[in-house]
């Protein structure tokens, strides 16, 4: 059996203004990648969370949150991808300190079709390479919906099953089954935020087979039911990551 060919790069272009985020997703498309789009803080951290890309472009100024503290958050969550803060305004300190945060690097949004890919290359050749435990960890949180068991992903990235519980372990401290299900409960949360999907709707997007395991699974994490969940998000209009758990499994 053929192993399956890698996706091309993911990445989430985040910026306030639809004609540039059109204009630098027509760009990057241009070089074969992957794009979805955000145009507010909120939404970056909503779809980093349902589905962390491989890069994240930043927009520093947007109408919700400053792109800094974006970084802040996206570092404080876990996100693993590379981040590229794109601005037209940006000053000496705001570079040093998207630097300090965890930003690759710092663009100036005048750029062309072929600065851009090679800015976004560059980001992305800049990443941790060889990391087998990273990449284990990458596949299981783009692909919640289809994964059933270690299994899948031991076939898709042709490697052992014993090793992909092992780097689950390394990574994240949790065992196969409970970072499968942290991550679907959390990319439920983010998906119950919009409520142009049903819950049962919701639920087959995350990887559950039935409404009814997403409302127990849910209801014993977080204490309330997905319905509650939806009605208590939109009365107090919170948004964001979900936190994974710090201490390994006992």
């Amino acid at each position: 059996m053929h192993p399956t060919p890698a996706p091309p790069p993911s990445i989430l272009v985040v910026d306030d203004e639809a004609p540039v985020r059109q204009t630098i997703r027509r760009m990057l498309e241009h070089h074969g990648y992957l794009v979805e789009e955000a145009s507010t803080g909120a939404q970056a951290l909503a779809a980093v969370a349902a589905e962390p890309p491989d890069l994240v472009l930043l927009d520093l100024r947007l109408p919700d949150r400053n792109g800094l503290e974006i970084l802040r958050d996206l570092s404080a969550h876990g996100y693993q991808g590379q981040v590229v803060l794109v601005t037209g305004y940006g000053t000496p300190e705001a570079f040093r300190e998207a630097g300090e945060l965890g930003a690759c690097a710092v663009a100036q949004k005048s750029f062309t079709v072929e600065q851009l890919g090679a800015l976004v290359s560059g980001a992305l050749a800049s990443a941790p390479t060889g990391q087998e435990a990273d990449r284990v960890v990458r596949h299981i949180d783009r692909h919640l919906k289809t994964i059933q068991g270690p299994q899948d992903v031991a076939a898709a990235l042709t490697v052992s099953v014993r090793s992909v519980s092992r780097h689950v372990k390394q990574v994240t401290g949790m065992s196969f089954r409970k970072y499968l299900l942290h991550r679907r409960i959390a990319a439920a949360e983010a998906h119950l935020r919009n409520p142009d999907f049903s819950i049962a709707e919701v639920a087959y997007e995350v990887g559950f087979r039935r409404r009814e395991y997403l409302s127990r699974a849910l209801k014993k994490a977080r204490g309330v039911s997905p319905s509650e969940y939806r009605r208590s998000e939109h009365a107090d209009g919170t948004d964001g990551l979900q936190a994974p758990p710090t201490s390994p499994e006992k």
